[in-house]
């Protein structure tokens, strides 16, 4: 029960992961935003354990800071303490996702949004600073947040008998 089911737990994690960030990205920011972050995944194959976990925390940040006015998520009267806040929120979600104690996952992952803004206004789609969605999308990135940490934590338990003191958790 050792490295099997630790193995089977990091790949169903970065399945969801994966599926997940692809599915709200798309949703959220287009095709091609969201080519953006996903066409290096193509020559570096590490990528994919650490961009869908960043990508969602970022989502997941920004879902849990936007204002809701008038039928839409609004950041146009943002300044940048909340963009800051934002992208330090940002890292330390994607830490936790990935590897708690670890102070290079929370720096990429306050960088990586930075990053994948900057590389939006290069490739001249940038992004939007009004959505129009309903408020329940709040609830939906949250829940495949919260989808994903229960993966990370609860499936080594399950398969070392249902036993915290057994289980691989990191």
């Amino acid at each position: 029960m050792g490295s099997s089911s630790l193995d089977k737990s990091l790949l169903a994690m970065e399945m969801y992961l994966l599926l997940s960030a692809i599915l709200l990205s798309l949703g959220l920011f287009g095709l091609i935003r969201s080519a953006i972050w996903l066409l290096p995944g193509l020559v570096w194959r590490d990528y994919w354990s650490l961009a869908p976990a960043i990508v969602l925390s970022f989502i997941t940040s920004a879902a849990l800071m936007a204002p809701y006015r008038g039928a839409c998520f609004d950041f146009r009267d943002w300044d940048k303490t909340k963009w800051i806040l934002l992208f330090f929120l940002s890292g330390l979600l994607s830490g936790s996702l990935l590897y708690p104690s670890s102070i290079l996952i929370f720096g990429l992952g306050s960088l990586g949004p930075i990053i994948f803004v900057r590389l939006c206004l290069i490739f001249r789609q940038p992004l939007s600073r009004v959505y129009v969605f309903p408020n329940f999308l709040r609830y939906l990135v949250i829940g495949s947040f919260a989808g994903a940490l229960l993966l990370k934590f609860l499936w080594p338990v399950s398969q070392a008998g249902g036993h915290f003191t057994d289980a691989p958790i990191f």
